[in-house]
Parts: structure tokens; C-alpha cells; sequence
């Protein structure tokens, strides 16, 4: 591996810091209250307070959730915009894969 390749992620990462630290700047200022667990001002709130969905019922959930948010907030003509969009690049998804999969059986 070449050292500037290293380098090139260790630069990286500084920058999502650096990025991270502009646009928190209290995550920095008042770590304290960042750092709660025990309510919604701390940012690890979130973690601690996620849910009890069992695995197995969550994509249903997910998509149950989409559905009528997308619907609630957006209206059922974005709705369908979104379904058609689906579909289409489901389509193309697949007809990309069956283009490859004809290419390597001509080979």
C-alpha cells in the first residue's frame, strides 16, 4: 500500500472532525450536555431511547412508515411519483443483470 494513499485517509478523517467540530461546535463547548444519555439535549439520547421493534418486524415497519409519511406530509401524488420511480429503477435493475448475465453466457 502506497503511504500517500495513507495519507490521503488520515487527511480525510481530520477534515471529518474538523467538519464535525464547525458544525457542533457545543458538542466541543458544552460536552457535558452533549454527552447525555438521559434526555433529548444530549445527542447519545437517541441510542440509549431507540425502541422495541423486534428485528424481524422491522422492514414491514420501515416500509408501513414511508408509506404513510410520505403520504401524510407530501400528498398521494408524490406518493405515486415515488412508486413509479421505484419501479422504474427496479426495471432497469434488472435489465442491466440480465444483460450481464447474457454477456458471460456468450463468452
Amino acid at each position: 500500500m502506497d503511504f500517500s494513499n495513507i495519507m490521503s485517509l488520515l487527511l480525510a478523517g481530520v477534515m471529518a472532525v474538523i467538519g464535525f467540530i464547525v458544525g457542533t461546535p457545543y458538542a466541543v463547548l458544552d460536552y457535558s450536555t452533549f454527552l447525555r444519555t438521559d434526555g433529548p439535549k444530549g445527542a447519545l439520547w437517541q441510542f440509549t431511547n431507540v425502541g422495541s421493534v423486534e428485528l424481524a418486524a422491522r422492514p414491514l415497519k420501515f416500509v408501513n412508515e414511508m408509506v404513510y409519511r410520505i403520504a401524510d406530509d407530501l400528498g398521494y401524488v408524490i406518493l405515486g411519483g415515488f412508486f413509479l420511480l421505484f419501479f422504474i429503477l427496479l426495471v432497469k435493475l434488472v435489465k442491466e443483470k440480465n444483460e450481464i448475465l447474457l454477456s458471460y453466457q456468450v463468452l
